[in-house]
């Protein structure tokens, strides 16, 4: 049992010359991939990286399993209340490994507390959510690292307020918090009102945190064996350290899609699913990606505003509204297909008495033939026009194989980093944003972040350009 990754169609002798990788190409990458691999290691060695041994924290899997097995039948819900790296890892979790209507199964037929998570600040959404959940039921789990987190903090007022006009002296006990060990907001009101909490790993930023306890505690909640998923993820790192290019999937994945870029001027990397279960995998990874490598300033300070653009689709309905584009379009994308063998049912396309050569051919064939027919199909139109694209098979999806594919993407992260010549590991234009939101809101301290901006809604220009269409 495995990942399969084929990148035949990412080379020149299968798809053109100046439209694939070739030979010297990725000999051009060996010794950048030798020395990122030295300096990973170093830094790892020296305890910088501890994301390399997320999946070997027995402590922290003991304790998610634990507080889960006393927990999971005490609840009907588990709320999520996290953004970015805190939502988009437990709701790729829950998507892949959980009944894809896990919310709708009766109690007896749900392995774990239905799942929520409201990865937004749009008051529609969160208001229609507490419409329909019964605080009495529920354990909201707030997720931030630094507990400073504009909409997690606007979230985290909400749910301790509604608990504590619906539920009064025991509101305590439905809140569960997920932060720094030490340090924030959070882990203050933690300690002055006795809440219930996990520790972030302050070595691990959000969007490699999906093996912490962000990642964790709500698989376990909603029934996920999350030994397994750490099981899978712990089984790649030897792969992902191994000095061989060709050896190592995490660099040679990295260094393919790179070449894509920097050689062959692809600079859009599409993710593309063959699977709902896989889909918000592609979610997860699009902000590893587009988060981690999109970046003004080089390792040495240099001004280079580098990094791809990574997109989401989802076969086989994007067929329809993409592919067209892909195929026929702007020659600037290189395709990462995901699939399985194995999807977890096997719904047959009956046979009956209408008869038609249209459907005759479908007929006693299975759901799960036909869309992995699909993906076979739009990989070869893209290969025959000469578009780069790879194939990443899982033999099933469970939850070895997902932790197995989080841990491979984090890694190839890390070594897209150093082919990047970027530090993979910060995101400089997100605080950007953040502050000017703060002051925007009324922060006090980011009144500064403001003086190079009108009063009109934080714009550069100060001359308003604006239409309004009347209904």
């Amino acid at each position: 049992m495995g990942l399969t990754l084929d990148y035949t169609a990412m080379f020149e002798d299968a798809i053109g010359v100046g439209n694939g990788i070739s030979p010297a190409m990725l000999d051009g990458l060996r010794d950048i991939f030798a020395d990122t691999r030295v300096d990973l290691m170093a830094r790892h060695k020296a305890g910088d990286m501890p994301v390399w041994d997320l999946p070997f924290d027995e402590a922290t899997i003991s304790n998610v399993e634990a507080f889960a097995e006393n927990n999971r039948d005490r609840f009907k819900n588990f709320v999520l209340s996290g953004i970015g790296g805190s939502a988009l890892g437990p709701i790729a979790l829950h998507n892949a490994l959980n009944h894809l209507q896990h919310n709708l199964l009766p109690d007896d037929r749900r392995k774990g507390c239905r799942f929520f998570c409201p990865d937004n600040i749009d008051p529609d959404l969160i208001g229609d959510l507490l419409d329909v959940i019964d605080p009495s039921e529920t354990l909201f789990n707030v997720v931030s690292k630094s507990g400073g987190t504009a909409e997690t903090a606007a979230q985290f007022l909400i749910i301790v307020d509604l608990l504590k006009k619906k539920l009064g002296d025991d509101w305590r006990r439905h809140l569960v918090i997920t932060t720094d060990p030490e340090r924030g907001f959070l882990r203050e009101f933690c300690n002055r009102e006795r809440i219930q909490s996990f520790a972030i790993n302050p070595g691990v930023g959000g969007r490699f945190s999906v093996l912490t306890t962000v990642g964790l505690l709500p698989a376990a909640m909603t029934g996920i064996d999350v030994r397994s998923l750490c099981r899978g993820a712990a089984g790649m790192k030897d792969a992902c350290f191994n000095d061989r290019l060709e050896d190592n999937p995490a660099a040679l994945l990295a260094g393919m899609l790179y070449l894509s870029q920097s050689t062959l001027n692809r600079p859009i990397h599409v993710f593309f699913a063959y699977s709902n279960r896989l889909y918000p995998l592609a979610d997860w990874l699009r902000q590893l990606w587009a988060e981690s490598l999109g970046k003004r300033y080089s390792t040495d300070g240099k001004e280079i505003y580098t990094g791809p653009t990574p997109i989401k689709a989802i076969g086989a309905t994007d067929q329809h509204s993409q592919v067209q584009l892909y195929v026929e379009g702007p020659a600037d994308k290189v395709f990462l297909f995901m699939g399985t063998r194995s999807f977890n049912r096997n719904v047959e396309i009956p046979g009956t008495d209408i008869k038609d050569q249209t459907v005759d051919y479908l007929q006693g064939s299975y759901l799960s033939q036909l869309l992995n027919a699909e993906r076979r199909a739009t990989a070869y139109a893209l290969t025959s026009a000469g578009r780069p694209n790879m194939m990443l098979e899982f033999d099933e999806i469970d939850a070895e194989h997902v932790g197995a594919f989080m841990y491979l993407f984090e890694a190839a992260t890390l070594y897209a980093g150093g082919f990047y010549n970027v530090n993979p590991l910060d995101q400089p234009g997100v605080e950007a944003g953040k502050r000017v939101a703060y002051a925007l809101m009324g922060r006090p301290g980011y009144e500064k972040e403001l003086r190079v901006h009108p009063e009109t809604s934080g714009y550069l220009s100060r001359k308003s350009r604006k239409l309004k269409l009347e209904l």
